[in-house]
């Protein structure tokens, strides 16, 4: 009798042990630094929950286990805020009252004054519902876990709002390089035009202005502001005079070049308006095509083509035969723990890493140190990195999805493989 009650005791502790064990290993997945892509909040993400970019509401995001195991952030910004944490929480618990949630309270373990509820959600389900304030933002909250897994899933949850930070000054930083930016390109403006700004992208009826990279150089030397306003502009200056070289088709045609864009650009309200002009090429990638200039680039649209009375298959083939003309294609080669070349990484001047993929010689200059089949990232519109087919590909997608994600010029987070017959999906 004794034996026996000593085996059923060994056996719950086996059974406790292993509970335990798979609740650890749920709980602590492995996370990743997420920056939201106009800058109102970072977090720790876990590493394989899924990202969506949500189109409505605007700027909003959700990271997902399943379609059961997920979490919303939604960003409102223009918020007016107070120091007083008596009217915060008033003027909170007021709207989750008006949202029919219950049991109110502070959550103190996140950085920012934040507020939790619970709540039933016609489209969720039960779920818990946070509201955090900081600076103007206010950020929105929403978690689905089904009861059941509740013990699973919320200390991850939890895990992420710990690590939530929200610094607005470095978008009171943006706007005071914008409003410097502003009076210095009225002249490229069209009479009463006013600049509308999208994410880091100052847009007008004939061009966009990056501001990335200014913004990194300001980040870094906040006195030199006006030096870097100033460079800005001429080089607008030094692409706008050169524009006016390439309205004739024989001017434009050794300077035309292929670039892989998303075919969510041509569905953009600015895109639209100007028609860019564009063929498929993979999946959700298409092909379009652009003037390189001296400093930068001048995309051409449909009524670039009827100007230059050409058709599609001509403007492909002059892009691509000066694509195929640019030179050597050099790669900076690193081994992997086997002492083969593991990695290659392309090195251009040009800001058209990515397009060098459609290179015919590409194959040819690769296979020798990779073997017959390559796998490519094209993460960005200046990024062409080549990879062993027997590499960890976990390992790869993660590092491809970062750069992705970092990316001033998005192109994909998919892998794609170099063939001899061209491009596929990896």
């Amino acid at each position: 009798m004794a034996a026996k009650k000593r085996r059923i005791e060994k056996h719950l502790q086996a059974e406790l042990k292993r509970r335990q064990q798979e609740q650890q290993s749920a709980t602590f997945p492995p996370f990743l630094r997420y920056e939201h892509p106009k800058e109102y909040f970072n977090i720790d993400r876990p590493r394989d929950w899924k990202l969506y970019n949500l189109e409505a509401p605007p700027d909003a995001v959700c990271f997902a286990l399943s379609d059961d195991v997920a979490i919303y952030f939604v960003a409102i910004t223009g918020v007016s805020n107070s120091d007083d944490e008596q009217r915060k929480e008033l003027a909170l618990r007021t709207l989750f009252e008006s949202e029919k949630a219950t049991n109110i309270r502070r959550d103190s373990t996140i950085r920012h004054f934040a507020m939790r509820a619970d709540a039933e959600s016609s489209e969720f389900g039960e779920c818990v519902l946070w509201k955090v304030l900081a600076f103007d933002l206010m950020l929105n909250i929403v978690a689905r876990i089904p009861a059941s897994e509740e013990h699973l899933w919320m200390p991850v949850i939890e895990r992420m709002l710990v690590s939530l930070r929200i610094d607005r000054d470095v978008h009171q930083k943006f706007l005071t390089l914008v409003h410097a930016v502003l009076p210095k390109i009225t002249h490229l403006l069209e009479v009463g035009e006013t600049p509308q700004l999208d994410g880091t992208v100052l847009k007008t009826q004939r061009f966009q202005i990056n501001l990335s990279n200014p913004f990194a150089q300001y980040k870094s030397s906040p006195n030199q502001l006006d030096r870097i306003v100033t460079e800005l502009v001429k080089t607008l200056d030094s692409v706008e005079d050169e524009t006016l070289d390439v309205q004739l088709w024989e001017h434009a045609q050794a300077k035309v070049i292929p670039m892989i864009k998303p075919d969510v650009i041509l569905h953009t309200e600015q895109t639209k308006t100007d028609n860019l002009f564009a063929t498929p090429w993979l999946a959700d990638l298409v092909l379009c095509y652009a003037i390189e200039l001296k400093r930068g680039f001048r995309m051409i649209r449909c009524s670039d083509l009827d100007i230059w009375n050409l058709n599609s298959e001509d403007l492909h083939a002059a892009a691509m035969e000066n694509l195929n003309q640019k030179g050597a294609m050099e790669f900076m080669m690193m081994p992997n723990s086997q002492g083969k070349i593991g990695v290659g990484i392309l090195r251009t001047d040009d800001s058209l890493g990515s397009s060098y993929i459609l290179r015919k010689d590409l194959y040819a200059k690769l296979s020798p140190h990779f073997g017959p089949t390559i796998l490519a990232a094209l993460p960005g519109r200046d990024s062409l990195v080549v990879f062993r087919a027997d590499a960890d590909r976990d390992t790869i997608c993660n590092a491809v999805r970062e750069d992705y994600l970092k990316s001033s010029y998005q192109i994909s987070d998919r892998l794609f493989a170099i063939t001899p017959d061209g491009i596929v999906f990896g």
